[in-house]
């Protein structure tokens, strides 16, 4: 009677130890990794879908949240350039001028980077800098229309008025066929016409 008795504590050692085996996690080698990582990109996910619906405060909340959770650093690039873009859309040209620039030094010959960081200094009213890159970038590129035009936009805002015709001439002559140079004219004139307005104005107040 003892051998079953025996063989019955066997069992039930047993069945004790898979019970124990089921209910307990053994962990995975190079799990915490995977779980990191998912967690990594379902902050990309949500903050990608508040940017999608232009709330850029939520988006860069869980782009930031996705930054800290990236311990291998390999989406660095990518993020900056999505939370410069939401910091641009929001109307935060400061932090979104860091960031741009940060991406800048890392890569200086990329022409779209260029371009951002001019159309950021003209956003916040540093129109000589502006002004500066934009030309640069123009002699640089002088196939590229939209750079072109940004740069002689930005001549009108800073009221340079003559270098904002010559671009305009060199703009006709370089793309005659360019559907934008009548709105660009008038966006010249519109202020000198205003200044004309004005002036009776001023001459009638100081009689």
């Amino acid at each position: 009677m003892k051998r079953p008795h025996f063989t019955t504590l066997v069992f039930s050692s047993v069945l004790v130890f898979c019970s124990s085996c089921a209910g307990t996690h053994l962990p995975i080698p190079g799990e915490k990794a995977v779980i990191e990582s998912n967690i990594e990109n379902e902050y990309l996910n949500i903050a990608k879908a508040y940017e999608n619906l232009k709330n850029y405060t939520k988006a860069l909340e869980y782009y930031n949240l996705a930054v800290k959770a990236d311990k291998s650093g390999n989406i660095g690039n990518s993020v900056d350039y999505s939370m410069g873009r939401c910091y641009a859309l929001s109307g935060d040209w400061k932090n979104a001028l860091s960031k741009y620039n940060s991406l800048l030094e890392k890569d200086p010959g990329n022409v779209s980077l260029k371009s951002s960081v001019a159309y950021i200094l003209a956003m916040k009213g540093d129109f000589e800098e502006a002004c500066s890159r934009y030309e640069a970038l123009v002699s640089e590129n002088p196939q590229d229309t939209s750079l072109l035009k940004n740069y002689i936009s930005v001549l009108i805002a800073a009221e340079k008025n003559e270098r904002a015709e010559e671009m305009i001439l060199l703009l006709k002559e370089s793309f005659p066929d360019d559907k934008d140079i009548e709105t660009i004219e008038k966006k010249l004139k519109k202020p000198e016409a205003e200044e004309k307005e004005a002036a009776p104005a001023e001459e009638e107040n100081k009689k």
